[in-house]
């Protein structure tokens, strides 16, 4: 079980639920009641934060230069989470880096602290940018990791735009992974990073040429969907979180999508 590939179970999960059958409505009905009850458990917490960045442009600056936005700048914009803290590490980044929970108790494994679903959000004119991650030791499962990510450009997905961790074995060691982003024509453009949903991910900023200038990124439609179940609902057997049926469920939809698999 090192990195799963074998999307068949989606399929099937897919048709099932595009099916009119009664154990279909069922999971519906769970899924809207866990709607109801998420907004009081969803918690925004911050454990030593720095200064977020101060404004949206650079001001004069050497047009080779380069600048981070923090993770707890204005600029950017999270969403499907459960809760999410700014914490200070002392190392790599010697910064704050933003970590997300599940508040599930797996503590054999870690799943808690895996990352299905949370996206990260922003718009910016940069000619550059790289996003900083922090791929942490809080999964500890012997049996079963996946730690690919996958990124948009104004809403496409592309085969190329995924991410991951060097280490390809199930066990690793932290390691930090900066993850160049298409950038494409001049202008602005919607960026959105889909964390792995199978391995734990704090979020480190963004590093873009010192000129760029940022704009908010695109609401949320209001609808929140909650996928509750066993892991194939978390996502294992995929290959990715793209893969994986809340996922495209949600995509779909426009939903934001929270996983509690």
């Amino acid at each position: 079980m090192h990195q799963f590939s074998t999307d068949n179970s989606t399929e099937k999960m897919i048709t099932m639920i595009d099916s009119s059958n009664f154990s279909c409505l069922c999971v519906v009905c769970v899924f809207l009641c866990a709607f109801c009850l998420l907004p009081a458990a969803r918690s925004d917490q911050t454990a030593q934060v720095e200064d977020p960045a101060q404004g949206t442009s650079a001001g004069n600056h050497h047009p080779d230069a380069e600048r981070v936005i923090a993770p707890n700048s204005r600029e950017i914009e999270y969403s499907g989470y459960v809760r999410k803290e700014f914490v200070s590490l002392s190392d790599p980044f010697k910064t704050s880096v933003a970590r997300f929970e599940r508040i599930s108790q797996m503590p054999a494994t870690g799943y808690q602290w895996d990352n299905p679903q949370v996206s990260i959000r922003f718009r910016t004119d940069a000619r550059n940018v790289v996003a900083l991650l922090y791929y942490n030791d809080r999964h500890h499962s012997k049996s079963a990791r996946n730690s690919i990510g996958v990124y948009s450009v104004d809403g496409v997905l592309k085969p190329a735009w995924t991410f991951q961790t060097r280490q390809q074995g199930i066990e690793r060691k932290p390691e930090t992974v900066s993850v160049p982003l298409f950038t494409g024509s001049t202008g602005f453009h919607a960026y959105e990073l889909f964390l792995p949903y199978g391995d734990s991910v704090d979020f480190a900023g963004l590093k873009v040429n010192a000129e760029a200038r940022f704009k908010p990124a695109e609401p949320k439609l209001p609808i929140r969907y909650v996928a509750y179940g066993d892991s194939v609902t978390h996502g294992f057997t995929a290959s990715a979180i793209d893969k994986t049926y809340p996922f495209i469920i949600g995509r779909r939809k426009g939903w934001e999508t929270i996983n509690f698999g």
